[in-house]
Order: C-alpha cells, then structure tokens, then sequence
C-alpha cells in the first residue's frame, strides 16, 4: 500500500501526526513517519457507507498501529481519536473504519467520518488549529456550516517523505475531443450514448478533464502515460466495458469516476504515440493498445456513435480518418483554443 499524509485544511500546512499516546496535527516533516499512514480497504472490502463510500482502516507507517474511535470523552466532552493495534489478518473492530464522506469542499477536501454512524467526523478540535491541536471526533457541521477543521485531504507521499498535492477536476484544464473525420465533429454526450457532435460552446457534454492523477505512474508498453477523460457536464468518466451491440460494434460508455477512491482500469486510456499530421493521434484503451477509439463505421457525421475498435493499423498498416483525435483545450469562451 502507498503511504499517506492527512493535511487538515484549517491551519497551515498540519499534517495528523502522534506525539507519544495523543494524535495531533504538526507541520510537515518529510523525516516524521507518524505523519505517513496507509489507506487500507481490505480488512472491509465489501463495505460502504449508507452513500456507497467504501470503508477504510486509517495505519500508522511508524507504530503500526491503526486511528480508532472509542468514543472516550475528554473531560471538556469531546472525543480524541486513539490508537490500538491492528491486525491485518485478523478480525478488526469497527471502531477503526472510516468512510470519506462525498461531499467535496473546494480544492479536494472531504469530511472523514465513523463508518458506524456517519454524523460524527474526524474534527482539529475547537478549531483555529495550531501545531499540538488535538484530533477527535466531533458531529459533523453539515446542518449549519462545515469549518475547516473538520476538513481534510488524503495526499500520497513522495520518496522523500513530502505530500504530494494531486489537482482536483475543478483545477484541471477542459478539453475537447476533435474527430479528424468529418466536418469539426466533437466527442459529445445525447442521453446515455457517446456520439460526434458539431462544436457547441455552450454543450458541457463536449468539455472533457484528462486526469493522470489516478495512475500517475502508469504508462502503456510504449512509455504513454495513462489517463481518465471525465466529463465536465456529468463527472462521468469514459468507460470501455466491451459491451458488443448487436451488430458486433463496442460502444463507449460513461461510468461514475471516484477522483478520491479506486478506478476501474477500463476507465484508462493511452495517447498512442504516432502522429498522423495536425496533431492527430490514435487513443488506446490501457489494457490493450490494440483496442482504440473510433467513430464507428467511419463517415462520421453529427450523432457518429463513439465506440471501440481494433486499430486500422493491426489488419491493413493504415489508420483511417475516424481513429484519429486530437485533444484541445478549452477557451475561456467554451470553443476550443486552436481554430481548425
């Protein structure tokens, strides 16, 4: 498992950390590894929260052990969080899962709440948090209004022990996807199917975040990094589940994207890396760069269905206008940036 650091948004830059049996927030210490902890799911592989949130035990890298709540009040009435020993092979108490809660509070952040009652969240107790605020448990703010220190990303860590801030979508630059078939014909959204489209700059559907967070390290055979296309209109990401239709044909489709949480591979594309003039490449799917995006049946016009297909490449050494895209930011007008 990949360590992590748990950055509350109050304060600045404090990190969960231990000082002897007390959990706190202390400034960044690349050296600390009671800042460093592990996310670890499969002690509750199967279980969620009331809104589908997995659960998640909370390790500590230096001790080993796992955050717990007891529910032991302090004699002002709040609630620390502790630590016990944590068995990963073994039987664990609820007391040590956690859920992150799917409300998204600017920049990443998220309420991290007891699987067991999800009212009661992780809380830098009384806030204006400091070097040596106690962490606790407290009920949630959500019925007036959420503080900051009840707020919380999880970061990787890099080799030498720094957080490693991930962009959020809100942070990422939109894209337009261009077919190099046709008359400027866009990856858009009509109901549940994913289809060519004139340039609107007023459809969202055809506005498109490329998120490498997710598989950061994760390149094909060639040395393409691996990405996400989430759309800007749904938060759905494009999906490749091989789903033939009747005429044998693979649609794309769209799938919830969780930017926090565990991605299915099928949502990872590739960039292929020849280029068939202006900038146009193939975009493979990650577990077979023989697989790529097509316009299906070529010819592509205004409601092309975007599919999935062998590339032209593997069964005749050419590649075919409708496999051929070019990625495009976005204007602040909602055109794509290079006129075509």
């Amino acid at each position: 498992m990949a360590e992590m650091k748990i950055l509350c948004k109050d304060g600045d830059n404090l990190y969960v950390s231990i000082r002897g049996s007390e959990i706190v927030l202390a400034r960044e210490d690349p050296n600390d590894k009671t800042q460093q902890w592990f996310m670890d799911y499969s002690r509750a592989s199967h279980v969620a929260n009331n809104n589908g949130q997995r659960a998640f035990a909370l390790v500590n890298k230096a001790t080993g052990q796992a955050l717990v709540n007891k529910d032991d009040k302090l004699v002002d009435g709040c609630v620390q969080v502790q630590l016990a020993p944590y068995n990963d092979d073994g039987d664990v108490d609820i007391s040590m899962f956690w859920t992150m809660l799917e409300n998204v509070y600017g920049h990443g952040f998220h309420q991290i709440a007891t699987l067991r009652d999800s009212s009661l969240v992780i809380d830098g107790l009384k806030g204006n948090c400091k070097e040596g605020t106690i962490v606790g448990v407290y009920p949630s703010h959500l019925k007036t209004n959420v503080y900051d220190n009840q707020l919380w990303k999880i970061l990787p860590v890099d080799g030498c022990g720094s957080s490693i801030d991930r962009p959020v979508m809100a942070e990422l630059a939109m894209m337009k996807i261009l077919c190099k078939d046709g008359d400027k014909l866009y990856v858009s959204i009509r109901g549940s199917e994913i289809v060519l489209a004139h340039e609107d700059p007023n459809d969202k559907t055809q506005q498109w975040f490329m998120d490498y967070s997710r598989a950061s390290h994760v390149a094909d055979d060639n040395g393409q990094r691996a990405f996400a296309l989430v759309n800007k209109a749904t938060g759905q990401a494009l999906v490749n589940k091989d789903k033939k239709r009747a005429d044998g044909c693979v649609q794309v489709q769209l799938a919830p994207y969780n930017d926090d949480g565990y991605v299915d591979i099928s949502m990872f594309w590739t960039m292929l890396e020849e280029v068939y003039g202006q900038g146009f490449h193939q975009i493979a799917t990650m577990r077979d760069s023989s697989l790529v995006i097509d316009g299906l049946k070529g010819n592509c016009k205004e409601g092309t269905i975007v599919g999935v297909d062998p590339s032209h490449w593997t069964y005749m050494a050419k590649v075919n206008d409708n496999q051929l895209w070019k990625i495009l930011p976005v204007s602040g007008s909602g055109t794509t940036t290079v006129p075509m």
